[in-house]
């Protein structure tokens, strides 16, 4: 899980700031001499920047409630993840990345054991993809997993940053070819395979004159490049902050989608122009710098107790694309008094990027508290039940035919929303 946290200097937009800042007794405690909490609202965009400002408001579009109503029905058909269990592969690490194949497998990185296994339609296990090393097939440090096509799989090694090729056949899976990144590209974990036959990957450099994005083909090739950093203005040498405050996850639907880790802003590349779209209702925590390092304050249970935190505060899940570009940009809200956590709300918005159209959903209507992974009518999420009590799992969901807009209009998803303003206090409590 990514924290991000961002504000702005404006009236509106520092609403912003002052309801996650004003919370607290006497505001955020004073970080010191040659510490400096992170983003100053007073170096960042204003909302005219943006060519959408998203908030809770825009809730009206018949077709993200069909998508609502039909979430809402998605059925658990099977599920992994035990505290102890006999059998190996019921029990994970740490669920770092999970894909869906074009046959209803499902494919999960244990980062900490560092394996790659498979799962059947029917939630039995079925093989494992390679194994760590440093000859060929292998990886060194497995980091991020991407389908390609024939349901090939690309794994992306962080220690030597190349993507390691597995073919897929019947029997399982067999090694195939190393995919280099050119000089100067990364992709920092995050990358994504395009329909129209290139990769989408960051680039490592921190210059800001340079694009944020490659298009890579198969052969290593650049096709194009493209993208700006997000700048952040500070007096100190910027290091450690511009190299994280830059990175974003970056999805490949119609357009190409990048979404930043300590800003609430969404990116939309579609055709030569780039759509900057800034979500109102989110508020992510901000982060401590001390000599050019973040500090510890990324965990956000940390973050609440050092800080003696009141009020309320977003920590960012890794967001999907349901369909082309319709994007699920998964959050959870904590409420917190003194540094406790009273409660935590498993929330999202459906963006239609393309439209310009959201919805924001609470979660704890729907049968999943976060989304991993996305294949037609194919979900991979996490419950809520075994999120809060952290037992690292997996669960599979199949969503129901498509119902009529006017059927799921009448029944929108219409609830308050923790950390709304109606009455200074969040609603839809859940007690611990």
């Amino acid at each position: 899980m990514i924290v991000r946290w961002w504000s702005n200097s404006t009236g509106v937009i520092a609403l912003l700031w002052t309801g996650l800042l004003g919370g607290c007794k006497g505001g955020l405690q004073d970080p010191g001499k040659g510490q400096h909490w992170h983003p100053d609202p007073a170096r960042l965009p204003s909302p005219e920047a943006f060519d959408w400002v998203i908030t809770a408001q825009d809730s009206t579009d018949p077709v993200l409630h069909t998508w609502a109503a039909r979430l809402r029905q998605a059925q658990l058909r099977w599920e992994r993840g035990a505290w102890l269990s006999e059998d190996r592969y019921s029990m994970f690490g740490r669920v770092w990345d999970v894909v869906v194949d074009g046959e209803g497998r499902v494919v999960v990185l244990d980062f900490e054991n560092q394996e790659i296994r498979v799962y059947d339609q029917r939630g039995s296990f079925e093989t494992l993809v390679g194994h760590q090393g440093e000859g060929p097939g292998e990886y060194i440090q497995a980091g991020r997993l991407l389908i390609g096509e024939n349901d090939s799989l690309y794994v992306y090694d962080y220690s030597r940053s190349l993507f390691v090729i597995y073919r897929r056949h019947e029997s399982g899976y067999t090694f195939e070819r190393i995919l280099d990144l050119p000089d100067g590209a990364s992709s920092l974990d995050y990358a994504c395979l395009h329909s129209e036959g290139y990769i989408v990957t960051q680039k490592s450099s921190r210059l800001r004159e340079d694009p944020l994005f490659y298009k890579i083909d198969f052969s290593s090739s650049v096709i194009e490049s493209f993208g700006t950093h997000r700048h952040y203005h500070t007096e100190e040498d910027e290091g450690f902050l511009h190299d994280q405050i830059n990175r974003a996850y970056v999805l490949c639907g119609q357009g190409v989608v990048a979404v930043y880790l300590f800003y609430p802003i969404v990116d939309y590349f579609s055709g030569n122009r780039r759509y900057s779209f800034f979500l109102k209702e989110v508020n992510l925590q901000p982060f401590l710098l001390i000599d050019n390092r973040i500090a510890e304050y990324l965990n956000t249970d940390r973050f609440i107790e050092k800080t003696s935190y009141t009020g309320w505060v977003d920590q960012l899940e890794e967001p999907v694309l349901l369909k082309e570009d319709l994007l699920f940009y998964n959050f959870v809200r904590y409420e917190a008094r003194n540094g406790e956590i009273i409660n935590r709300y498993p929330m999202a918005y459906l963006l239609d990027l393309p439209r310009r159209k959201a919805l924001l959903l609470n979660l704890e209507a729907y049968p999943f508290a976060a989304l991993a992974a996305v294949r037609d009518s194919v979900l991979v999420g996490f419950r809520w039940d075994f999120y809060r009590e952290e037992i690292p799992h997996i669960a599979y969901y199949v969503l129901p035919s498509q119902s009529s807009g006017k059927e799921a209009y009448e029944s929108p998803d219409n609830r308050a929303y923790p950390g709304s303003m109606a009455n200074g206090m969040p609603a839809n409590r859940v007690s611990r």
